[in-house]
């Protein structure tokens, strides 16, 4: 289920094509262009959502009926975003979308808006309506859902907020890679984390845990000397009292800076050591996964 939002051009002799589609999507950072579809897939953020071209209502899964006041032009772009989401992926997709309109010098049809054949694109109304809706759908989830993973608003727009910097911090910080926030479930508890593979140089955000990768450091035995990678949870205040040296720094988020050429040897058997989590007591969750704690309420 999805907010839908229809581009098209303001006069028909400045119609939108497919090569233009293509060609303007191709050339724009996260998105994978497919025959009529552009999808973005941020893999710093985690946000997904996709523009798709539709040429003539033969080609549109969502076409109208032939006399419907309401129906946009054909072509037109059509933007979708997904319900049952975390605020900020409505923010990043504006983002996108308001390019994707300012770009094509488009107008836009919102059906969950007004009934207007067209208007100019107003990016607070696309916010405010899609979040109202998206409360609308996690409450009805909420009726069958068994198990929901939620975090404080607050604390997701943070993440969100450092996971989008992750790239320009890392040209700041070369050869040393910066660590996206992740959400984990552990022992039943959804908690905030970060990867960390083999002791590499990296860039800590301050998180509940971090989730030790081990491939290089993995202690193998006699008996099992091709003993496949492992991961080893460890809090963060275990983590930050083994860096203690480390620079500390702000930005979105406060971080340890772990910039060495290689680790010693201390750092490297003190998480080699670590004793691997279960498969059952340790998940990796996408971000797709966590809903805004404030929506859901006590269960």
């Amino acid at each position: 289920m999805s907010y839908d939002v229809y581009i098209f051009a303001k006069s028909s002799k400045k119609a939108l094509t497919k090569e233009a589609f293509t060609k303007y999507f191709s050339e724009r950072a996260h998105y994978e262009v497919e025959e009529n579809d552009a999808y973005y897939h941020n893999q710093f953020t985690g946000v997904q959502f996709s523009f798709s071209f539709y040429g003539s209502a033969d080609e549109d899964v969502k076409s109208f009926e032939k006399d419907d006041p309401t129906a946009p032009p054909y072509p037109h772009i059509v933007f979708s975003l997904n319900y049952r989401r975390a605020p900020f992926f409505s923010i990043e997709g504006e983002m996108e979308l308001s390019a994707c309109v300012k770009h094509f010098a488009a107008v836009v049809q919102d059906p969950q808006y007004s009934e207007d054949a067209s208007m100019e694109y107003d990016p607070e109304i696309f916010i405010s309506n899609w979040k109202q809706s998206n409360e609308m759908v996690i409450r009805q989830f909420l009726a069958k859902a068994e198990v929901v993973d939620t975090m404080p608003t607050a604390a997701l727009e943070s993440d969100w907020h450092w996971n989008r910097e992750c790239p320009k911090l890392a040209k700041k910080f070369e050869g040393v890679h910066v660590a996206p926030v992740v959400y984990v479930r552990y022992q039943g508890q959804v908690r905030r984390a970060c990867l960390w593979t083999d002791a590499q140089p990296i860039l800590i955000p301050f998180v509940d845990g971090v989730v030790v990768v081990r491939d290089e450091i993995r202690k193998r035995t006699e008996e099992s000397p091709e003993a496949e990678s492992d991961m080893a949870y460890v809090p963060f205040k275990d983590i930050s009292s083994l860096l203690k040296d480390c620079p500390r720094g702000q930005a979105q988020i406060q971080y340890i800076e772990v910039s060495y050429k290689r680790p010693s040897r201390f750092i490297q058997d003190y998480l080699g050591n670590k004793p691997a989590a279960n498969k059952s007591d340790l998940k990796v969750l996408t971000v797709e996964q966590i809903l805004p704690r404030e929506t859901v309420g006590a269960r």
